[in-house]
């Protein structure tokens, strides 16, 4: 399945009978990008509506947003910066998702913990691998 990437922070959170539906993501630093609204739902959903009500650094990052066609969330990205052990550029620090036979179940590669800095060191290379195999197992 092909993903589009969105680059930047959420904006607005639409919450509806106390589960989060939309966001609308912006990024802060170009303001010649559009904003986009996309559905989110399940695991993505709730992590979302949970690290909106904290003041975690991560919250405020601009983070790599996947989706579908459908303008339906698929996948988190937090961008992270290359480690002593691990110099590869482009690893994520973190990556959120859910499978589509179980939406309700997170998928966490890295750090499952809120980050709470600017700059995050990238997961470890056991951490990439797994993501990675994911990815292909899931077509995502």
């Amino acid at each position: 399945m092909e993903l589009y990437k969105y680059t930047g922070s959420v904006a607005a959170l639409t919450v509806r009978f106390g589960k989060a539906e939309t966001i609308t993501l912006y990024d802060s630093y170009d303001d010649s990008v559009a904003p986009v609204r996309l559905d989110v739902r399940g695991a993505l959903a709730e992590y979302i509506k949970e690290i909106e009500s904290t003041d975690s650094e991560e919250r405020y990052m601009n983070l790599d947003w996947y989706y579908d066609f459908n303008m339906l969330l698929r996948r988190i990205e937090v961008p992270g910066v290359p480690s002593e052990k691990f110099q590869m550029a482009g690893v994520p620090a973190k990556v959120l998702t859910q499978t589509r036979s179980n939406p309700d179940e997170l998928v966490c590669f890295g750090c499952s913990d809120f980050i709470n800095t600017s700059k995050p060191v990238s997961m470890g290379q056991d951490d990439y691998q797994n993501f990675l195999m994911w990815k292909r197992e899931n077509r995502d």
